[in-house]
């Protein structure tokens, strides 16, 4: 029945014509969707982390992340998600943070926060 309705004419014409309908519609769709970094989506509501994302919208308009880092480990050996790495990334923004201090005073009361590592 199925094999009859898709191969004979006019309904091959009908039903190609029906999928072609159905297949531009969900890609003008598509084409209108907007991509965003936003990480309030990634963070989970009432999350310490989810409130300084907040803050920050609030106080910096809602671009706050001018630069994306990927940090991976020099030892291939060493899991991106494991407790090695998050405490060698810890040790790296910890230095990061004290360097910031020591080359601008001013920045002394800042607060750093990461994922793997929070002041404050």
């Amino acid at each position: 029945w199925v094999a009859k309705i898709t191969t004979l004419f006019p309904w091959n014409i009908v039903w190609f014509a029906i999928v072609t309908a159905v297949s531009v519609g969900v890609s003008i769709a598509v084409l209108q969707m907007k991509t965003t970094d936003d990480l309030e989506q990634d963070i989970p509501t009432g999350d310490k982390l989810f409130t300084l994302q907040q803050e920050l919208t609030g106080a910096f308009s809602s671009r706050t992340m001018p630069y994306n880092i990927l940090l991976m480990p020099k030892d291939t050996s060493v899991a991106i998600l494991s407790a090695p790495f998050f405490q060698a990334v810890a040790k790296l923004l910890a230095a990061v943070e004290q360097d910031i201090i020591t080359n601008m005073p001013e920045a002394k009361e800042s607060e750093f926060n990461f994922l793997p590592y929070q002041t404050g």
